[in-house]
């Protein structure tokens, strides 16, 4: 029952979110960003708070919901033509961490057997948005620092916090990013008798290592924490 009602609960969340930015109408809004920041907030403020008695596998399926929904509503749409940087360095975030999620999720154990097909579709979306963040704009995704967070309107809610990484830490989250999403599709590529989305993210990920050349991708050893991206939602003080 726990589970049914948090599902329930987040595909409220969800619906409302893609109803303001994707069903209703296709002019800029003003106030689509700030949709965007209360839906981030509300959607990872339902996982934190989760109940402990929910099993851990669908916890983990929970999670890439999230991450996936997080990833979707950040990225260019009908009523956000052109995002800021800094919603393509939350996507960098959130797409590595999604990976990690899926990859626990697909060990082979049969534990998590309940995936689909469209979960490999979704993998592969989230794969190619990752790639293209690090393709674009001569790799400014990986730059130490953060980059400047859009303006709030006063009274409204700050956008998550992205971490403050070093460039090295973010070549290493990349790469192992890739590496889990390729895993992830191999797993479910053999597991529904279709690797031509696993074969089609492998071969454009091997441009990365061409835009960054002078880059090293890292020795595997894990120099960075594998504990998720951690968001801190903020209420901006009125000012009047």
């Amino acid at each position: 029952m726990d589970t049914a009602l948090q599902l329930i609960k987040f595909r409220q969340m969800q619906s409302s979110c893609y109803q303001e930015l994707f069903q209703s109408g296709r002019q800029p809004t003003e106030g689509s960003w700030q949709t965007v920041c209360a839906a981030l907030r509300d959607m990872h403020e339902w996982y934190q708070s989760l109940p402990a008695r929910i099993q851990e596998p669908v916890k983990i399926a929970f999670k890439s919901e999230m991450l996936f929904t997080s990833i979707v509503i950040l990225s260019p749409s009908e009523k956000i033509h052109s995002i800021p940087e800094y919603a393509e360095a939350l996507i960098f975030e959130y797409a590595v961490d999604y990976a990690g999620s899926m990859q626990s999720g697909c060990d082979g154990t049969g534990k998590y057997a309940f995936y689909t097909y469209l979960d490999a579709l979704r993998a592969s979306y989230i794969g190619h948005r990752l790639l293209e963040i690090l393709l674009s704009k001569h790799n400014r995704a990986l730059d130490p620092g953060t980059p400047s967070s859009p303006q709030p309107l006063s009274g409204t809610l700050l956008p998550p916090t992205v971490p403050n990484r070093r460039s090295d830490e973010k070549v290493d989250r990349a790469r192992r990013g890739i590496e889990q999403l390729t895993g992830v599709l191999e797993f479910l590529g053999r597991r529904f008798g279709n690797m031509r989305l696993c074969e089609d993210f492998r071969a454009e990920a091997e441009n990365v290592g061409i835009v960054f050349p002078a880059r090293k991708w890292g020795s595997g050893s894990g120099s960075v924490s594998g504990t998720d991206s951690q968001f801190l939602y903020e209420q901006v003080d009125n000012a009047y």
